[in-house]
């Protein structure tokens, strides 16, 4: 699993600030980083715990005290970006990792431009539910206003590496194809769909595949990959996969046509697919479908029509 969320990895690496000024000309604000932004972790069979190692860097030319914490996080339904569950008590969740994770440093002091090493412990893994597991750990600026100063600004900032831990028994990859919301008729060929794929197994998966579309002849007119950026759905979440069809939007033969997608999950040993048929009219077409008939019926008109009644009817 070398590529994972581009969504995800983005929030991981997202630092959210918010200042407050008295008066006067500012400090310059704090800016922390943390490597790596994702940790992929697997436990072994037997294994009780295990430690993994953030490093943390103040980028920013003043001292600031660091606060530690942990979170659960999920994927937003279709975008595929993070969601933080504020699980602020550690509760255990089905595939949570906050109740379970606890970094060394509740609290310490990072000079300007240095970096700290940060060691985080994941404890009960015999008693985890099989499958995949998240967290976060979050490392915060604490507040601070310095009084004697004319001018201070106070910045709160937090930064989080996002962690995926897969225990020993490591749960069931399962995804599935939600009907895509295409119309039978189309005056025009898509030039996309929207393919939403659902987790319903207890591990994060990565689906991968070809979406396909034929014309009434059966040739072949777009064939697209899926998933190209290896995007994970996990569990209990579903995502959207946006397919560009780059060569099919050109005129083609009316009829039915066939969009197929043949897809399965990263480590299944079997596929699965999905076909669904429209029936394409190009636009023009109606037109000059409903021009000809306007004229055929002017003309039964004229021609069988009895003059008076036809002016009748006028």
């Amino acid at each position: 699993m070398k590529r994972l969320l581009i969504a995800v990895v983005a929030c991981a690496g997202i630092l959210i600030s918010t200042t407050a000024v008295t008066s006067a000309a500012p400090t310059a604000p704090s800016a922390l980083t943390v490597s790596p932004a994702i940790v992929e972790l697997s436990a072994n069979k037997g294994q009780s715990s295990l430690v993994f190692t953030l490093s943390v860097t103040n980028d920013s030319p003043n001292k600031v005290s660091v606060i530690s914490r942990v979170d659960d996080f999920t994927a937003l339904n279709s975008t595929g970006s993070a969601q933080f569950l504020n699980n602020t008590t550690r509760t255990a969740t089905a595939h949570g990792l906050a109740h379970w994770m606890t970094p060394n440093i509740p609290t310490f002091d990072l000079e300007a431009h240095a970096t700290r090493a940060v060691s985080v412990a994941i404890d009960g893994l015999p008693v985890m539910a099989p499958g995949g597991h998240y967290g976060a750990v979050i490392f915060g600026v604490v507040p601070s206003a310095d009084s004697s100063q004319a001018n201070v600004v106070g910045s709160d900032a937090a930064v989080s590496s996002l962690v995926f831990l897969t225990t020993d028994t490591p749960g069931k990859k399962v995804v599935s194809l939600l009907t895509p919301d295409l119309s039978p008729i189309q005056l025009a060929l898509p030039s996309s769909v929207d393919l939403i794929f659902a987790n319903t197994g207890d591990v994060q998966a990565t689906p991968h595949g070809t979406v396909t579309m034929s014309d009434p002849f059966h040739h072949e007119v777009a064939r697209e990959m899926l998933n190209v950026d290896s995007g994970q759905v996990l569990p209990g979440t579903s995502r959207l996969y946006q397919i560009m069809f780059g060569s099919a939007s050109q005129l083609r033969w009316p009829g039915l046509y066939r969009l197929a997608v043949a897809y399965r999950a990263d480590g299944q040993a079997e596929g699965s697919s999905y076909e669904q048929t429209f029936l394409y009219i190009p636009s023009v077409l109606l037109i000059l479908g409903g021009a000809l008939l306007a004229a055929g019926l002017l003309f039964v008109l004229r021609r069988f029509i009895p003059g008076n009644l036809y002016r009748l009817k006028r």
